[in-house]
């Protein structure tokens, strides 16, 4: 079973043309409604036309603002909005061609994800080539034609399924992005500046090409580096102007051409070095799979650059912005260094007792949230149906905007506000609850299948970078990250995604050894919060109660206190 879709499958998807779901013929005819059976959906649906919205987009303040615009069309419109445009994955100016919709109450969201009714676009085949896809949520374009590119039906593509060996394989991959994180980490500064989000793009994409190449990955990575940053960098450029054209051109193809060849590179690398592997994690690699499957060398070739760029960009996005707030964000980072003091002094292997870091994974879970690196997800309606209410014809295109998801005080308590501990336990990486509901990877059968293996790349990475290192920043806090308009000059890409045009710079040193000096005898590792005596945050209060002992306490704190005060 090949792994990439063929242009022949591949189905037009637009306001007029779109391709049936696999599902679509079981159903009964006429309007379906993907929420039947709730109160909310007891009347008769209200016509397509008296859905609210602004009428035709502002073209300027939505290619600029992106996810901030409709944050602010759902605050001043509702859950569901209607909008004339020419394109959700791109506004062009002049008369619109359609009229879009976005949801933001969870039961909505769900439904587009999930129903038959629905199937997955990006809304973009007028501006991309043969060979090359816009992606409106990604910095980089897609190589056309793979798995992931799969457009026009529901259900999960078949490729996808036969990649499940891989997609599952957390447990038996992550010593090997252990490994290949402490490779990165070699790379980064012990003391001084360093460029956050580059830094973490590239152990990101070490640990990612792991789960590709399996112990090819130093192979891979020393061969294609140089190759990825070339890429990266005339992709930054090219979409860092608001105003930019997203119609794929000939130096883009150009320049894909040559992260193709970069993935023949890894194929060959692992080839000649992880091949012949018999371990349970090389079985379980990208690239051992699709073999198996009977993909040539370039088919392989291109899924695996289609693999980096989507995975290794999201993840890299969060880490970075993450370690942004841990610079401006005293207290946290106090509460981060004290666990994995506890829990992984220097010298441990942070795999061995990563599940005891319960504050790590609560801080990966809220900032996945709070920093969602791409920022909306799209898809079609395959047959008439219904939402909110509205009926909805078929070729409608349905965006769901994750930061007003994540933004909306009716489903997440002060979501304005970094929170971990308050969040702990509430945000599910499996189900879209209609209480905290958490978007950040999709849902449904065409939600990231990469998930599981993102989130652990971002456990590790995070405790090895926070047990060495410290953060702190020789600029102030500016407002939060939405509000920053878009365009460059350090603002982020106008797409929908967090990236900063000029990186994050921050400042590094050693992490403080004297944190475990500090630490009272019967520490329970899960109290990371014990920084919270510190009196420097309310939000980290809760964890007190998770100390087994108070005798000591005091004195920890104290002591503690001093040793925050000489290294803030």
């Amino acid at each position: 079973m090949h792994l990439l879709s063929t242009a022949a499958d591949a189905g037009t998807v637009g306001q007029q043309q779109v391709a049936g779901s696999a599902g679509s013929a079981a159903e009964p005819a006429g309007f379906c409604n993907p929420l039947a059976g709730t109160p909310k959906q007891e009347t008769a649906p209200q016509p397509f036309e008296k859905i609210p919205g602004p009428g035709a987009v502002d073209v300027e303040a939505y290619n600029a603002r992106n996810h901030q615009y409709i944050v602010e069309l759902h605050e001043k419109y509702g859950d569901i909005v209607a909008v004339d445009m020419s394109s959700m994955a791109r506004a062009a100016n002049g008369a619109p061609t359609k009229r879009v919709l976005f949801v933001r109450k969870p039961e909505m969201a769900k439904a587009v994800l999930r129903h038959s009714a629905f199937a997955k676009t990006w809304d973009a085949a007028e501006v991309s080539a043969d060979t090359v896809d816009y992606v409106h949520n990604l910095v980089q374009p897609l190589l056309a034609a793979t798995v992931f590119n799969k457009q026009g039906e529901g259900g999960a593509h078949h490729g996808r399924m036969a990649l499940r060996p891989m997609f599952n394989a957390v447990k038996q991959l992550s010593a090997g992005f252990a490994e290949q994180i402490d490779e990165a980490l070699k790379a980064w500064p012990v003391d001084g500046g360093i460029d956050a989000l580059g830094s973490c793009h590239d152990l990101i994409r070490q640990a990612l090409l792991f789960a590709i190449a399996g112990s090819a990955a130093p192979r891979a990575n020393a061969a294609t580096e140089s190759v990825f940053h070339e890429v990266m960098d005339y992709f930054v450029e090219r979409y860092s102007s608001s105003g930019h054209d997203a119609c794929a051109t000939a130096e883009d193809e150009a320049t894909m051409a040559k992260a193709m060849d970069a993935g023949l590179r890894i194929v060959q690398a692992w080839r000649e070095h992880g091949q012949s592997g018999t371990s349970e994690a090389e079985q379980k690699t990208m690239l051992a799979v699709m073999s198996e499957a009977g993909n040539s060398d370039e088919e392989m070739a291109a899924m695996v650059i289609n693999a980096i760029i989507a995975g290794a960009e999201a993840p890299a996005s969060t880490l970075a912005q993450f370690l942004q707030e841990l610079a401006f964000n005293a207290p946290l980072q106090t509460a981060l260094a004290v666990e994995i003091a506890a829990g992984a002094p220097a010298g441990t292997e942070v795999l061995d007792v990563l599940d005891k870091l319960t504050f790590v994974d609560d801080c990966v879970m809220e900032a996945l949230r709070f920093f969602a690196p791409a920022t909306l997800v799209q898809r079609v309606a395959v047959k008439p149906t219904q939402l909110g209410g509205y009926e909805v014809p078929p070729g409608t295109v349905v965006g769901i905007c994750v930061t007003a998801v994540h933004r909306d005080a009716t489903v997440h308590e002060n979501p304005w506000t970094f929170d971990p501990l308050g969040r702990r336990g509430k945000l599910n990486l499996q189900v879209l609850k209609e209480e905290d509901c958490f978007m950040t990877f999709g849902g449904g059968p065409r939600g990231c299948p990469g998930k599981n293996l993102g989130k652990m790349m971002l456990r590790i990475a995070l405790a090895k970078i926070v047990q060495r290192s410290e953060f702190y920043s020789n600029q102030r806090r500016g407002c939060d990250h939405l509000s920053q308009p878009a365009g460059g000059g350090g603002k982020g890409i106008p797409k929908f995604v967090e990236w900063q045009v000029g990186g994050i710079p921050l400042q590094i040193r050693p992490q403080p050894r004297e944190w475990s000096a500090f630490l009272p005898s019967r520490y329970t590792v899960a109290a990371a919060g014990a920084a919270a005596l510190l009196g420097l945050s309310n939000a980290i209060q809760p964890l007190l109660l998770e100390l087994e002992s108070a005798a000591g306490l005091s004195e920890w704190a104290e002591a503690a206190l001093g040793v925050h005060n000489v290294t803030n």
